[in-house]
C-alpha cells in the first residue's frame, strides 16, 4: 500500500472543488492528528482513506472508515487506481470521538508540509460523495477557509 504521493498538487488546486479519493500514509496521519487535535484511529493500517478537495487556499478532508455510521460514501463512484483497490466500496464518514461528530477537516495550504504523505486515487462523481455536503467544518486555530 505504499503508493505514489500526489504529483503536481498545483494541478489539483486548479481543479477547484473537484472531489477526489485518496489516502494519507501513516506518517502523515500522525502529523495531521497533532495539527487537527484528532485521533484518526489505532487500527493496524498504513493509511486512512479520505475524500478531499481544494478551495480558497485550503485542503478539505473527510476521513473514511469501514465502520457503519450515519453517512455512507459510495467510493465506487470514484476512479480508483490499482494501489487504492483496498479502500472499501461502501465506506462511511469517520466519527470523531474527541470532538463528537462528523466533520470536514480544513488545512491551510501553508500547513500542507505532509502532502508527500498523500496518495491520490482518482476523482469522484459528485453524487457519490453527496452525503458529505451536510457535514460541519472543523479547524484548529484561526479559520481563514470556507467551503
Amino acid at each position: 500500500m505504499g503508493g505514489q504521493p500526489i504529483k503536481g498538487v498545483e494541478k489539483l488546486i486548479s481543479k477547484v472543488e473537484e472531489r477526489f479519493l485518496g489516502f494519507v500514509k501513516l506518517e502523515g496521519l500522525r502529523y495531521l492528528e497533532g495539527l487537527l487535535n484528532v485521533d484518526l484511529g489505532s487500527e493496524k493500517r498504513k493509511g486512512r482513506p479520505f475524500i478531499g478537495w481544494y478551495k480558497n487556499g485550503c485542503m478539505f478532508l473527510v476521513f473514511l472508515t469501514t465502520k457503519r455510521r450515519a453517512y455512507k460514501v459510495f467510493v465506487n463512484g470514484c476512479n480508483k487506481q490499482e494501489l487504492c483497490q483496498w479502500i472499501d466500496e461502501e465506506s462511511y464518514v469517520f466519527y470523531d470521538y474527541r470532538h463528537r461528530g462528523y466533520f470536514v477537516y480544513k488545512v491551510k495550504e501553508d500547513q500542507l508540509k505532509w502532502k508527500e504523505q498523500i496518495v491520490f486515487c482518482g476523482f469522484c462523481h459528485p453524487e457519490a460523495t453527496s452525503a458529505i455536503d451536510v457535514l460541519r467544518s472543523y479547524y484548529e486555530g484561526e479559520d481563514s477557509c470556507s467551503h
